[in-house]
């Protein structure tokens, strides 16, 4: 698992700290789950199956967060038989995540939108208004600009 985190995906871009975090959160109960039936080398693509079905019945996962754990063990197994780790080709067996259309969550703000929060805000509170201006005219995510340091200005 530390080689398939820590490998350069691409050649430009290596994985965020975050989305480090967020695949051990999604592969650490996998390799538990499959631990139980002897380890990578002993299951079956049905057991990969069967993993999918234990995250959406008894965890209650969303298609959403069922689509991430999906995908991100999918890329793993695909990763080991990639690097001759595995033999086998365990993601055959997998099914496809739909995720219906009303779940999805519109996350963006609509200009309108903006400009209404800007005005509120430039009356009642200038720090949340100075936040605001920032993530909107930079683009930035929330995270990366509570996150932010000095020597990261560019």
């Amino acid at each position: 698992m530390y080689i398939y985190l820590h490998k350069n995906n691409t050649l430009r871009k290596q994985r965020s700290e975050r989305t480090k975090r967020k695949y051990v959160e999604t592969l650490v109960p996998f390799l538990t789950y499959v631990q139980a039936f002897g380890g990578l080398k002993e299951i079956s693509a049905q057991r990969v199956y069967a993993y999918q079905l234990h995250l959406k019945r008894e965890k209650g996962y969303k298609a959403s967060t069922l689509a991430r754990h999906s995908t991100v063990v999918k890329q793993f197994l695909r990763f080991l038989v990639q690097e001759n780790m595995m033999d086998t080709a365990l993601t055959t067996k997998r099914a496809p995540v739909a995720q219906p259309r009303e779940e999805l969550v519109d996350r963006g703000l609509h200009e309108h939108e903006v400009e209404q929060l800007l005005t509120y805000f430039s009356q009642k509170d200038s720090f949340a208004y100075t936040l605001l201006v920032v993530l909107t005219s930079t683009g930035m995510r929330i995270e990366e600009l509570a996150n932010a340091k000095w020597r990261d200005l560019e």
